[in-house]
């Protein structure tokens, strides 16, 4: 099953596909990718490619994010926000949701305001990449696992107005030749308008903010920690932590 997996520029050709679709061996694409490739970053050869039913289904695995609780906290499969301006023949407004945008830094370290879920793709990619593999390996430790992260004082938070907070992540591998690094991110576009002042990334399992004289009762803060595993694939968890002001 995974040699019948198409990567860009494998020199593949793919029986049964349109060619428009052999993205492994038609030159013509290789030389001139889709736009809807050439928006985001030049393919190299090897990449895998997108699936456009991913976000579904791989919202329903485990990575750490609240997205089920509400699709406006964001995370895996993107942030979403109700489209306001839709009106149904009554002129009711309809109950539709679309994904946001949210900042995104590409493989060349630039940044774009792009769909939300982009940030996450090649954590999904290589979580793919991993489960292939276990189907090779005849024992658990042969596999590559994601590392086990938890926030010590908890993921929601009530807070203060002018409080220093400082909270600590706690990331293990069961993988024993894999190491984790942690990192803090403050999620700005599903917070408060007033979290774009604060400092916005952290490196190490530590980070502490202090609360915004003009946040108000009621204001969200959305920090997302990331561990990451030091093995082949570099898996990832989240942990998605919301600070409420009282």
């Amino acid at each position: 099953l995974a040699n019948g997996y198409c990567t860009w520029a494998d020199g593949n050709y793919y029986e049964g596909e349109d060619e428009d679709a052999q993205f492994g061996a038609n030159k013509e694409l290789l030389t001139n990718p889709p736009v809807w490739m050439k928006s985001f970053a030049a393919p190299q050869p090897y990449d895998f490619l997108s699936e456009g039913d991913s976000p579904t289904f791989f919202l329903l695995f485990d990575w750490g994010f609240r997205t089920l609780e509400s699709f406006a906290y964001g995370g895996i499969a993107g942030r979403y926000e109700k489209v306001k301006e839709q009106l149904n023949s009554k002129g009711e407004p309809l109950n539709i949701w679309d994904v946001a945008l949210d900042h995104y830094t590409d493989r060349d370290g630039n940044v774009t305001e792009t769909e939300s879920m982009w940030p996450y793709v090649a954590d999904i990619q290589r979580s793919f990449a991993a489960r292939v593999d276990w189907c090779a390996a005849d024992t658990y430790e042969k596999g590559e696992h994601a590392p086990v992260l938890s926030i010590e004082e908890g993921t929601d938070l009530t807070v203060s107005v002018g409080e220093n907070l400082t909270l600590h992540a706690k990331a293990v591998s069961t993988d024993s030749d894999c190491t984790v690094s942690v990192f803090w991110k403050i999620y700005q576009e599903a917070s408060a308008s007033w979290s774009k002042d604060l400092s916005a990334i952290t490196i190490g399992p530590e980070i502490t903010i202090q609360l915004p004289q003009e946040a108000k009762s009621g204001d969200h803060l959305h920090l997302i920690a990331q561990a990451q595993s030091s093995g082949h694939h570099r898996l990832t968890y989240y942990q998605q932590v919301i600070l409420t002001v009282k």
